[in-house]
């Protein structure tokens, strides 16, 4: 039981950090948020902890506090392509959209280094449930994907009933293209 860990081990950050990710599982969001303050305390340089800290933030659509949180987890760990993904994205919502497409880009340039290393494969679970601002992120680096031959494989899986309700994913998922 990790409150009995923490209880037990106070100063272990691991620690408060999965159960803050537990509790952002169970979109239990100020909880999950308290979890990565402390773990922030006790380790400054825990950069997965900015980055959850700052999502937990964006889901509460509190884009500032993402944006800073998100900006210290980059500083931390300049090749965390999921909170420069996310960063743009609040750059976006906030209407600083060249922020927005500087995110976009590195994150491109970041996966076109590690295509280099191995084949790059995207797998995205339940993708009726994400957002347009996300299929957006994913179309445009889909397109530069292309532009720049990188090898890259983008696996989506979805509820066939999904489509039923929902133009704006057919109509994002017609577009994608090969």
């Amino acid at each position: 039981d990790l409150t009995q860990a923490v209880a037990l081990h106070p100063q272990y950050d691991a620690a408060f950090y999965i159960r803050g990710n537990a509790h952002r599982a169970r979109n239990d969001i100020d909880r999950a948020i308290a979890d990565y303050d402390q773990v922030i305390r006790i380790n400054a340089n825990f950069a997965a902890a900015w980055s959850s800290r700052g999502n937990a933030y964006f889901n509460k659509r509190n884009y500032d506090r993402a944006i800073a949180d998100l900006s210290q987890a980059i500083r931390l760990n300049a090749d965390d392509v999921l909170a420069l993904n996310a960063r743009g994205i609040a750059y976006g919502i906030k209407g600083s959209t060249d922020l927005a497409v500087a995110d976009f880009e590195a994150v491109v340039r970041l996966e076109q280094a590690f295509a280099q290393r191995t084949p790059l494969v995207i797998f995205v679970d339940d993708v009726q449930w994400a957002d347009l601002a996300s299929l957006d992120v994913l179309h445009y680096a889909g397109r530069r994907w292309t532009e720049t031959e990188i090898p890259a494989l983008l696996i989506l899986t979805m509820r066939s009933e999904a489509l039923d309700g929902d133009a704006g994913l057919s109509d994002w998922l017609a577009g994608l293209g090969r």
